[in-house]
């Protein structure tokens, strides 16, 4: 079904339509775009690996008796 032009929408004026039309495709796209956005659990998830990675990566360094200097 065609949400932009049905029997009842036939009245409305080009302008009318070109606005609902506007809408309606912004709509699906920002639809999109929140489904492929990582929840706040996969980003702390991420984190959690990333920190342990450093974590370990700064243990090896002081085995290793290098200077630690952390960056973010």
């Amino acid at each position: 079904m065609n949400y932009i032009h049905s029997k009842l929408r036939n009245r409305l004026t080009a302008t009318k339509v070109n606005r609902l039309q506007y809408i309606y495709i912004n709509e699906r796209t920002l639809r999109k775009i929140a489904r492929t956005m990582p929840t706040e659990e996969k980003l702390i998830g991420v984190e959690d690996q990333w920190l342990k990675e450093q974590g370990s990566m700064l243990e090896a360094r002081e085995r290793d008796g290098e200077e630690t200097e952390i960056t973010l």
